[in-house]
């Protein structure tokens, strides 16, 4: 039973333990020296936990299907990305296909075979995919 709990712990925190803890500690010091309100203090004591949580892994699955399940951003938080989530975020996947297979080919979904039916001529081996 031990060995079956020590796996689910490895694998669901893998964390950085290093830098989660200090930033569990920023968060405390910050909450006990920085805050002038009590409200600020709250916030303050309760990122301390939140550290530990969002590194967790169930939190990181669940980050990152958001993430994937926004789609077109505004551009607000768009600004706040890395330049290559910026680009994969902002890419119209139409227009690449229509850019990397060209207008004809483009949802039409697969070509035929070249011994299938009509748009054959004259019993060509190569797929017309390949001519183009």
């Amino acid at each position: 039973a031990t060995t079956g709990v020590r796996r689910v712990l490895q694998r669901n925190l893998n964390i950085n333990w290093l830098e989660t803890l200090r930033n569990a500690a920023l968060f405390l010091f910050f909450g006990i020296f920085g805050g002038r309100t009590a409200k600020t203090k709250a916030a303050m004591y309760a990122g301390a936990p939140l550290c530990f949580l969002l590194k967790a892994r169930p939190a990181k699955v669940a980050l990152k299907r958001l993430y994937y399940a926004i789609g077109a951003p505004p551009g607000i938080i768009m600004s706040l990305l890395p330049a290559p989530h910026q680009v994969i975020m902002g890419l119209d996947g139409e227009k690449a296909m229509e850019f990397l297979y060209g207008s004809r080919n483009v949802g039409g979904g697969a070509p035929s075979p070249p011994g299938d039916d009509d748009d054959d001529e004259g019993g060509d081996t190569v797929p017309r995919l390949l001519l183009d």
